[in-house]
């Protein structure tokens, strides 16, 4: 610790007014072009708004470049007469991208694993961590899910490998739907599957290769008033329709319900 103690003051003694001048130059140089940088982006931002988005990320990249260039020239420009210390520099520096490097690599091995695996595929409708929508792309780094609510979420991979992830079409376009209703007990539950069956089976996005399956199960909700679950299962043609699909089925079943009579719990509802 001593001996490092003294090699630091030792170069420090070594640094001269030249080399301090050539530093800050370096560093008020690029401290100016990125300022001029942000108004250059902010009047092409203004110039261009529908490439706002494009000309951020571009200048960003830009700025980091700028970042890196001072902060190199400003190390070489102090270190020059010691040639060993920009060895060790660049030493540490290394060590250093290492470690920052470290998760990175992990999801880049988590990816490969991912691809040659196959948990889920581009175009797959997955359930992760609250998250529900589509694989829109499996890069070396994270994966980008695309939600309902059309929001992009990146997740990185080597998460993947520790998390639980459902796909509901496992690289297929097709996918099973399932659709639950509820009716009274007293109702005529007959009626009631024949009529749900009726709905599904006539909806436009179904698809009936693998047939249509109704269940009942009798259930008690948050209100202590028991009810009959109805539980319709079909696949769909293309996940890109489950929501409309499912809107079909509630609101035609709804429909059919009421014109038969069938009796709801419309203020007891059951919660299950």
């Amino acid at each position: 610790m001593v001996n490092e103690a003294g090699g630091l003051l030792d170069w420090l003694r070594t640094i001269d007014a030249t080399q301090l001048m050539v530093a800050a130059i370096l560093l008020v140089t690029a401290w100016a072009t990125t300022l001029g940088l942000g108004r250059i982006g902010a009047f092409f931002t203004q110039l261009f708004p529908s490439q706002r988005l494009a000309i951020l990320r571009f200048e960003t990249i830009i700025r980091f470049l700028i970042y890196i260039a001072a902060g190199a020239g400003t190390a070489v420009a102090l270190l020059s007469p010691k040639p060993e210390l920009l060895m060790t520099l660049a030493g540490s520096a290394a060590v250093a991208i290492g470690f920052a490097l470290k998760d990175i690599v992990a999801s880049m091995v988590a990816g490969i694993i991912i691809i040659f695996d196959k948990p889920f595929q581009v175009g797959d409708r997955v359930t992760f961590q609250g998250n529900y929508g589509d694989i829109v792309a499996i890069g070396l780094r994270s994966v980008r899910l695309l939600t309902l609510g059309h929001d992009t979420v990146t997740i990185p991979n080597s998460v993947f490998l520790t998390e639980v992830v459902a796909s509901g079409n496992s690289g297929s376009l097709s996918m099973m739907v399932t659709v639950t209703t509820h009716v009274a007990v007293g109702a005529d539950i007959q009626l009631a599957v024949d009529l749900l069956r009726e709905v599904v089976v006539t909806s436009r996005f179904a698809w009936l290769k693998n047939g249509v399956s109704i269940t009942v199960d009798e259930v008690v909700g948050e209100t202590l008033v028991p009810c009959l679950k109805l539980t319709a299962r079909c696949y769909i043609s293309d996940v890109r329709h489950e929501k409309a699909y499912l809107t079909d089925i509630i609101i035609r079943s709804n429909q059919a319900f009421a014109r038969a009579g069938i009796g709801r719990f419309e203020k007891e509802a059951c919660f299950m």
